[in-house]
C-alpha cells in the first residue's frame, strides 16, 4: 500500500510540473478588433524586405495590432528577439507595415515564406500561459485589409473567400480536376466551359466545379488565413486553399 501511495504521488507530481510545458498556446490569439491573422508563422526575413517598420516592444499580439492601428498601419508583425549578452533581455518585437499609400514595397502574404506554426512558439512574456509572439527567426502577421479579390475569369466573383471542406465535398455534382497551371481565373474558366456555375480551388492545384452547394447555402467559413497557406502553381503571388479550406466562385 505505501509502495502504491508513493507511485501515484510521484506520478501526480510529474503530471502537474509537466502540464504548464504541455499546454498548447492559444491560437488565434486576441487581436485588436478588425484584424485578423494574416500568416501563422513565416520566416522573419521573408517579410523584412516587404517595407515593415520596426515600431518597438510590445507585450502580446493585441498590443501590437493596436499600435499600428493607431499610427493609421493595415499590417503589423511580432516576431521573437533572443537574449543576445548577459545584459540583454529577450523582449518581442512589433513591426508594422505602411500601406499602399507609401513608398514601402506592397505587402503579400502569398510571398512569405511559410514556416510550421510549432515554430513561433515562444511566449510573449516568457510564461507559459502566455499568447504567442513568434519565434527566433519567426514571424506571425496580422492585418486589417480585406482578403483581396484575385482575377477571375469573365462573369465570375467571390462567393466565399475561405470555407470549410469536407470529405464529401461542399459542392453538388463535383468535379475535381488537379491543374498544374491552378489560379483562380484558370479554375473558374475550367469550369465554365465544362458547364458549372460554382468552382473552387484548393490544396493548391485542386480546381473543383460544381452545380451548387450540397446544403443549399454557403459552407462554413473557415479563418482567412487557412486559405492563405498554398501558393497557386499557375501563379505564386495568389493563394489557392489549403487542406481542407476551399476559396469558391460563383458565375452569374
Amino acid at each position: 500500500m505505501l509502495l502504491i501511495a508513493i507511485l501515484t504521488l510521484a506520478s501526480t507530481s510529474l503530471s502537474v510540473s509537466a502540464s504548464p510545458n504541455l499546454r498548447t498556446r492559444d491560437f488565434p490569439p486576441d487581436l485588436t478588433e478588425g484584424w485578423r491573422v494574416s500568416v501563422p508563422c513565416a520566416v522573419l526575413s521573408s517579410i523584412e524586405t516587404q517595407g515593415f517598420v520596426r515600431w518597438g516592444v510590445a507585450d502580446s499580439p493585441q498590443k501590437c495590432t493596436s499600435n499600428c492601428a493607431i499610427q493609421g498601419w493595415d499590417t503589423a508583425a511580432i516576431t521573437f528577439i533572443p537574449r543576445s549578452g548577459p545584459e540583454d533581455y529577450p523582449y518581442a518585437l512589433c513591426m508594422c507595415h505602411p500601406g499602399y499609400n507609401t513608398s514601402a514595397p506592397p505587402y503579400n502574404p502569398a510571398t512569405a515564406q511559410q514556416s510550421p506554426r510549432s515554430e513561433c512558439d515562444k511566449g510573449c512574456n516568457l510564461g507559459s500561459l502566455d499568447p504567442s509572439c513568434g519565434g527566433i527567426a519567426r514571424v506571425e502577421v496580422y492585418t486589417r485589409n480585406p482578403p483581396a479579390v484575385p482575377p477571375l475569369a469573365e462573369g465570375w466573383s467571390v462567393a466565399s473567400f475561405c470555407a470549410k471542406d469536407v470529405p464529401s465535398r461542399v459542392l453538388t455534382n463535383v468535379q475535381t480536376t488537379k491543374l498544374a497551371n491552378n489560379t483562380p481565373e484558370v479554375c473558374t474558366a475550367f469550369c465554365a466551359i465544362s458547364g458549372f456555375a460554382f468552382a473552387g480551388v484548393e490544396a493548391q492545384d485542386e480546381c473543383h466545379c460544381g452545380t451548387g452547394f450540397v446544403s443549399g447555402n454557403l459552407p462554413p467559413a473557415k479563418d482567412q488565413y487557412e486559405c492563405d497557406m498554398e501558393r497557386c502553381p499557375g501563379n505564386p503571388s495568389l493563394t489557392c486553399g489549403g487542406s481542407w479550406a476551399i476559396q469558391l466562385y460563383a458565375r452569374a
